[in-house]
């Protein structure tokens, strides 16, 4: 919610918002759309896909093709009473909201 505002509003003050902005999706719901898209997918979907001209599908069919998994772990405290704390760390997907998500460590 807070991504989708604040593009809303630098488009508003660039003065390039879209004339119908209830109708028109944001960069930040192409990237939560790529985060419910399923693990595997049908060759015919990325065909389809590989199809669209514009960069958002051009950016779905990146995802579709290259679907780095994600590696997790727990790190334990070393310290008495400490707590677990989990790590989800993914290769820089080039999206700011995936990144921001899961790729706080990214390149570390």
């Amino acid at each position: 919610m807070l991504q989708g505002c604040a593009e809303i509003h630098a488009a508003l003050k660039e003065g390039t918002l879209p004339p119908y902005l209830l109708a028109t999706p944001l960069p930040a719901d192409l990237g939560q759309a790529l985060l419910r898209l399923p693990r595997e997918v049908d060759s015919g979907v990325v065909a389809r896909a590989g199809r669209l001209t514009s960069e958002a599908g051009a950016t779905l069919v990146r995802r579709l093709e290259a679907r780095p998994e994600p590696v997790t772990s727990v790190e334990r405290p070393t310290a008495p009473g400490g707590r677990p704390r989990p790590r989800v760390r993914q290769e820089p997907t080039g999206m700011a909201f995936v990144d921001a998500l899961f790729c706080g460590e990214c390149g570390r």
